[in-house]
């Protein structure tokens, strides 16, 4: 995977955990 990959995937969870 992508470091890019990873942000977007992290910064989504974030989004849905909130």
């Amino acid at each position: 995977m992508n470091l890019e990959m990873w942000t977007l995937m992290i910064a989504l969870g974030f989004n849905a955990a909130i």
